[in-house]
């Protein structure tokens, strides 16, 4: 799937960013280019905008510094409250 068709997906999903389609475009196209060129990504806030910002780099980095595994009988609850997506949840 390419960015254009993920970007057409959510805004199905999300009508409402319809009018912003063409600004989150450029993000993602600036976020690219600036990591193909060995470029970083600085966020900063203050606040709720700090944990927000600290939230989208995890996101973009996919991990956090701390390992915070779920405790076993949490991770049985979500295999029983969703058979089917619980063991990729947990």
């Amino acid at each position: 799937m390419t960015g254009e068709d993920s970007l057409a997906l959510m805004i199905r999903r999300y009508p409402a960013l319809g009018c912003c389609e063409n600004e989150i475009m450029n993000a993602a196209t600036t976020i690219i280019d600036c990591y193909e060129n060995g470029g970083k990504i600085l966020l900063c806030g203050n606040g709720g905008s700090c944990a927000d910002a600290d939230h989208m780099v995890g996101e973009l980095m996919k991990s956090f510094e701390k390992k915070r595994p779920l405790p076993e009988d949490f991770k049985a609850r979500l295999q029983v409250a969703s058979p089917d997506r619980g063991g990729y949840i947990a």
